[in-house]
């Protein structure tokens, strides 16, 4: 087995493993919902993501919990942790200036040139925000807060991989139009991924009799980077023939035999895993996505159309594929 083989193996048993144990991390999540000392997380979900998100930052869980949430559409990360992970990087910072009319900040990391960094009262008043209540009672530390996250984003964005700061979404800057999230109860979680590590839902043929000691091992790889030549072909109707499965299934299905259709909680998932991608310089991430399901299903898919009308399999294979690129492409 060469490197490239061990690489994509390792990748494949670590998704088994968390899959594996979703059903746990869910249940402790909603243990720390009912504990009551986390009221921005509405429900596990949120606080499920909050904690996949801090362990990709490297922010234990109960402090995830209470500085990473959903607030307008997405999570953000309160501006005093940004500042930590910085820190925890090597990198020092020094106030300059403090003062209900301007934060400076001055950051430094190893081997690199030191900066500063300012926010100032009447950049606040031409944004419109100096008429909200925190920044009428507050000033100060909104200014400090605001400085902090155009510090670490403008010097050091690796450090939360662009994700904007909880004061920034509360004064309106990257909102997304969306549901407010409700409480709600839920079935419990069938994790997708079975023993043999094959995601439900994912076209596999029969395999054929190999000749004996040739036998061909398949495994999923990381998405690579689309070639500026390559198009999204559209998939002829012979070759859709061709990838058919040997049974194929009766013409007339029964409701219950319809597939359901991908859940708004894995659209999030999905979508909060290309942003990340697409922030670690993958803007190519989607019609990567839409080819390798286009060619394993057989279906047209379009990147720009890539989570509309997908089927709840259909999804878990794009949420496996985009999570394999993220632990190929994330910097160690």
């Amino acid at each position: 087995m060469n490197n490239s083989d061990s690489i994509v193996k390792k990748n494949a048993e670590d998704i088994s493993t968390l899959a594996a144990g979703l059903v746990q991390m869910r249940e402790l999540a909603g243990a720390y919902i009912k504990a009551g000392c986390f009221p921005n997380h509405p429900n596990e979900y949120s606080a499920l993501a909050s904690i996949e998100a801090g362990r990709e930052l490297g922010v234990p869980p109960i402090m995830a919990l209470g500085t990473i949430y959903p607030i307008k559409g997405r999570l953000v990360i309160e501006s005093k942790t940004m500042l930590a992970l910085f820190h925890q990087r090597g990198g020092s910072s020094q106030w300059v200036k403090r003062t209900a009319e301007v934060a400076e900040l001055k950051l430094a990391l190893p081997g690199r040139e030191p900066e500063t960094f300012t926010y100032t009262i009447q950049e606040a008043q031409r944004a419109g925000l100096t008429k909200k209540d925190n920044w009428m009672n507050y000033p100060g530390d909104m200014l400090v807060a605001r400085c902090i996250s155009r510090g670490i984003k403008g010097y050091d964005p690796g450090a939360t991989l662009g994700m904007l700061s909880r004061e920034e979404a509360e004064d309106g800057e990257g909102a997304v139009m969306v549901v407010d999230m409700p409480k709600v109860e839920t079935e419990k979680y069938v994790p997708p991924v079975k023993s043999s590590g094959v995601i439900e839902g994912e076209v596999v043929k029969e395999p054929k009799p190999a000749p004996k000691g040739k036998v061909k091992k398949v495994e999923e790889a990381p998405l690579e980077p689309v070639k500026p030549e390559e198009k999204v072909a559209p998939v002829a109707p012979e070759a859709v023939k061709e990838e058919a499965p040997a049974h194929p299934a009766p013409v007339a299905q029964t409701q219950a035999e319809v597939e359901p259709p991908m859940s708004d909680e894995a659209k999030s998932v999905a979508l909060g895993m290309i942003e990340k991608l697409e922030a670690l310089g993958r803007t190519d991430i989607r019609e990567a996505v839409a080819k390798r399901m286009t060619k394993k299903t057989g279906k047209q898919f379009g990147k720009d159309t890539l989570l509309d009308n997908l089927t709840a399999k259909e999804g878990e294979i794009v949420i496996y594929l985009l999570d394999l690129t993220i632990q190929k492409d994330t910097p160690k």
